[in-house]
């Protein structure tokens, strides 16, 4: 049975016994909801547009999974968008879970998967491009646009500013941690849609991020953090290459005679006693352009090229460490 069930709701015409069933849901779970994650639930069951600008950390999706409930009880369609399809990924699998697979797709340039859902992650693309060819005849009725910074980005920006135009019978989460001035957005949104919007924010920070610069090997770094009980961490690494035949010497016994040893890809078990056990591959398109992947505790991949890469590590059992190829 999935973790959030509309058929626990008598009467899903009540925005009150709706969230009187969310409200349960979190009391089972454990989950006491911050201060602006009521504020914005209570708006959004009001009916209002909201900007949520709030740290990361923060549960801002807490606050989406809110909505994507209450627009599955009253059988409208909900949206979530994302700008990476690593992300789409992984919201759709936390979605299966809570609200069953039956209830969620996800759409994708890579794939497609029960696109006619109630639930659906994609790229703010796919939405984009939806929204440009249907417009107000689009079945879609509840949107959280997640990353909204990425309006501004000179390059993808119009993904994310097509569907505030283009859906006038939708209602919109807008979510980000790094915003500036809104009122453009809440004056524009409140006028194409005729709903208010309103804007909540937060500077407080859950939970608190440390920074830190370390010119220890990685190999050592990763397993001195474990040791010390300070995963999950993400490292942002800049000499790649060097990690990368280091850990082909590791797995291999020697060291390869040329990045064609690396290229297109080979998988490695990292060693249980370094980072918990897990899988990575690294791929090498040229002398000069190097791409490390990882995928981490939490089912997240991240990657990077050029300058540097991304891992995200964290403890695991050998279970937790399944690597789906892109």
């Amino acid at each position: 049975m999935p973790a959030l069930d509309p058929a626990n709701v008598s009467d899903p015409s009540s925005s009150d016994e709706i969230l009187n069933a969310f409200l349960e849901y979190l009391v089972e779970a454990g989950i006491e909801p911050y201060g602006h994650q009521e504020e914005a639930i209570l708006e959004l069951f009001d009916g209002r547009n909201v900007i949520l600008n709030t740290p990361t950390g923060s549960g801002k999706s807490l606050v989406a999974l809110a909505l994507h409930f209450k627009a599955l009880c009253q059988k409208r369609r909900s949206f979530y968008t994302v700008p990476i399809k690593a992300l789409a990924n992984e919201k759709f699998l936390s979605l299966c879970q809570i609200f069953g697979p039956e209830n969620v797709g996800m759409i994708t340039g890579d794939a497609t998967v029960n696109a006619g859902a109630p639930i659906i992650c994609c790229t703010a693309e796919i939405l984009s491009n939806l929204a440009l060819r249907e417009g107000m005849r689009a079945q879609v009725d509840d949107v959280i646009i997640d990353e909204f910074h990425y309006y501004s980005d000179p390059s993808r920006g119009v993904a994310w500013q097509v569907p505030l135009l283009t859906l006038p019978q939708a209602r919109f989460l807008l979510m980000s941690a790094t915003l500036g001035e809104t009122a453009f957005f809440e004056e524009t949104l409140t006028k194409l849609t005729g709903v208010e919007t309103v804007l909540i924010q937060s500077d407080d920070r859950p939970v608190p991020l440390e920074f830190e610069y370390s010119e220890t090997p990685l190999e050592e770094k990763v397993a001195e953090l474990c040791e010390a009980g300070r995963a999950p961490i993400y490292l942002v690494h800049f000499t790649q290459l060097a990690c990368a035949i280091e850990h082909y010497r590791r797995a291999t016994g020697g060291v390869p005679a040329s990045l064609d040893d690396l290229s297109p890809r080979w998988i490695k078990d990292v060693p249980r006693d370094v980072v918990g056990g897990g899988r990575y591959f690294y791929r090498a398109s040229g002398p000069t352009d190097y791409a490390l992947y990882g995928r981490g505790w939490n089912g997240r991949d991240d990657g990077g090229s050029g300058a540097h890469a991304n891992l995200l590590l964290g403890p695991s059992t050998a279970d937790d460490w399944v690597w789906t190829p892109r």
